[in-house]
């Protein structure tokens, strides 16, 4: 199982057991998503089977701050899509880093 299909099912059990299994996500993403930019969160309300959606930070080499949201939705085929709403030069770079922990094979 990809992790993104891990986390999508996790935020859609959390809406129903009320957090009972949110913990075993945010292990896996720590786990997996080491590469992931500190402070990045899921907004649980706003996801479930039909889309993830993480809310994060960038820093630049500037030092300038860009808040993002990444939306990641499924696709019948090849995977999922991702859409990064906020302006920043390093927005195909933030793709990258979320496609590929995204991809991870996990077990259960």
């Amino acid at each position: 199982m990809k992790l993104i299909d891990f986390i999508a099912k996790s935020c859609e059990w959390n809406k129903i057991a009320k957090g009972s299994h949110l913990h075993i996500c945010v292990k896996r993403i720590k786990k997996a998503g080491s590469m992931l930019p500190p402070g990045t969160r899921i907004n649980i309300e706003e996801s479930g089977i039909n889309k993830v959606l993480f809310e994060t930070s960038f820093y630049h080499i500037n030092e300038n701050l860009t808040n993002l949201i990444i939306i990641v939705i499924p696709k019948f085929v090849c995977g999922f899509s991702i859409i990064i709403t906020g302006k920043s030069e390093y927005n195909d770079y933030v793709e990258d880093i979320f496609r590929e922990c995204l991809n991870q094979e996990i077990t259960e």
